[in-house]
């Protein structure tokens, strides 16, 4: 099995763009004169697919891991794409669904080309940050998948003080919420309300300290060995 070299820079492409998504997503939706959040929308849709097809395209070290990239993929770019111009709870749930699994393989790629590595470079250091980001967007898409399974299951507290749905909100509060409980900072702006929703974000934050703990000590490893060699 082949990994990335140290010359490709598959990975920061990759980076750039669930960047650019996490950054301006929220902007646009704020300078939006249209419909609430349809732009932004539109653009997470786009972001969101770009991030899909370029990671298959980073992970694929073989034939078998493009194919199955790509097979799982194209379900979840579909599903997400439709969403656009069709609502229910169905295509909900089939786009969630389709998401979760598509990025859970993707973050078991990530992480095997994370520990196949042989030495620290930039191209590692950016598939270590993509694994942290995607990670949290497949925490974002089973929280959404709860959220429609069990309405309720989160609460956001309005400026007025009102308990709201996050399915009431825009389409990337889950995102949102899924990247402060990853980090452990917690604004209690969203609150989850039943068992799964509390268990699931206690997971999250436990995974996220984990791997940094563990990601800092491999890089560190690797570059001592490096070094001494």
């Amino acid at each position: 099995m082949t990994t990335a070299t140290a010359n490709d820079r598959s990975f920061f492409i990759v980076l750039a763009l669930l960047m650019a998504m996490i950054v301006c997503i929220p902007i646009l939706n704020l300078i939006d004169p249209s419909p609430p959040g349809v732009l932004g929308s539109v653009l997470m849709t786009v972001f969101f697919s770009g991030v899909m097809l370029t990671s298959v395209h980073a992970v694929g070290h073989s034939h078998r891991v493009l194919i199955i990239g790509f097979l799982l993929a194209v379900p979840a770019v579909a599903t997400k794409v439709a969403r656009e111009f069709l609502t229910g709870d169905i295509i909900t749930v089939t786009d969630h669904v389709s998401d979760i699994i598509f990025l859970a393989f993707i973050v078991v790629e990530l992480l095997r080309a994370l520990f196949a590595a042989r030495a620290v470079t930039a191209n590692l250091i950016a598939c270590s940050m993509c694994t942290y980001l995607i990670l949290a967007l497949w925490f974002a898409s089973v929280a959404g998948l709860l959220e429609c399974l069990v309405p309720g299951a989160y609460q956001v507290l309005t400026e007025v003080g009102d308990d709201v749905s996050i399915a009431s909100q825009a389409g990337d509060i889950a995102v949102y919420y899924s990247f402060i409980t990853i980090t452990t900072l917690g604004y209690g702006d969203i609150v989850p309300m039943i068992p799964a929703s509390r268990m699931l974000a206690g997971v999250e934050a436990i995974v996220g300290q984990f791997y940094m703990a563990i990601l800092v000590a491999r890089l560190v490893g690797m570059h001592l060995v490096s070094s001494a060699d």
